[in-house]
């Protein structure tokens, strides 16, 4: 046998980020797109990465069911 492959299906979705023009924040967008995009596929859990600061982001992803999982220093 020269090679052996392994198919490994991926449960793990990354959300690199989510943007909203600043005219058009606070009128839920962001959270139907990702509960959406969430609906929609087939990953069992998402990870994705957010600053401390900014806590609008905090409180979306929150209200979507997001938990905090692990903090980096800065």
């Amino acid at each position: 046998m020269i090679a052996s492959l392994v198919l490994k299906q991926i449960t793990t979705g990354y959300i690199e980020f989510v943007v909203v023009q600043n005219s058009h924040q606070r009128k839920e967008i962001a959270t139907t797109i990702l509960k959406e995009n969430i609906k929609q596929s087939s990953y069992k859990d998402y990870v994705l990465d957010v600053t401390n600061i900014n806590t609008a982001a905090i409180r979306c992803y929150s209200a979507i069911g997001f938990e905090k999982f692990k903090r980096k220093a800065q």
